[in-house]
């Protein structure tokens, strides 16, 4: 009863998501008005975040859905952040992993500047920090069973999400979303159970950040 009930919640999610993308596309063509503006994803984050394949998708397939076809063109995500790079490279911001936390941050005149570059109409700036993992465990003794060891590890992660109009350098939309997102193990008598991976934890915040993720575009 239980994984049928489970089963009907998650149909109900996905018919809610192919109904919200579905009129995401008819608002666009509504609005369109003949001319296809460009936009560029730049995703600001540690580098375990950038690097890895998955969330990179993740963020491109919601890009991709925020700015729908034809009042929109999505350029290669890849050469949004390749020119990120070079302009951290060039005015001498660390691109290393932890390079937020001194301060090295993306200035609107940054973001700006590599719109340009990029020859864009708007950026979809995403800039991703985190709270830092935790651990957590907890041991339980249960009778004619045994001891039963778990351990969790979990993150919190910040999404700040904003929009900017190129020509003019201001943001035109923004929001922020906090997350968490956790993975566990447990083993039975010290049997089994590998460490809780906070790869997981973090793309579970990720994940959750970006699905909530809520911009009206159609009128840009």
């Amino acid at each position: 009863m239980r994984k049928i009930f489970l089963l009907m919640i998650s149909l109900c999610m996905f018919s809610s998501v192919c109904l919200a993308s579905m009129a995401d596309k008819v608002n666009a063509i509504s609005s369109y008005t003949g001319e296809t503006k460009k936009v560029s994803v730049l995703l600001d984050a540690p580098l375990g975040y950038v690097s890895n394949e998955e969330i990179r998708k993740i963020v491109v397939d919601k890009a991709d859905e925020m700015f729908p076809t034809p009042q929109f063109l999505v350029t290669p995500f890849e050469d949004s952040q390749m020119m990120k790079q070079i302009y951290r490279e060039e005015h001498g911001m660390p691109t290393t992993e932890y390079a937020s936390n001194f301060g090295t941050t993306l200035k609107m005149a940054d973001i700006q500047a590599i719109g340009q570059s990029l020859n864009t109409d708007y950026v979809l700036f995403i800039q991703v920090s985190d709270s830092g993992p935790s651990y957590s465990s907890s041991n339980t003794w249960i009778p004619f069973i045994g001891g039963v060891s778990s351990t969790k590890a979990k993150t919190s992660v910040k999404c700040d999400v904003r929009i900017m109009n190129v020509k003019t350098g201001k943001y035109v939309a923004m929001k922020q979303t906090v997350k968490d997102g956790a993975d566990s193990s447990s083993s039975f008598m010290g049997i089994g159970g590998d460490m809780p991976s906070f790869d997981k934890a973090y793309q579970e915040a990720i994940e959750r950040c970006l699905f909530e993720l809520d911009i009206d575009t159609s009128k840009l």
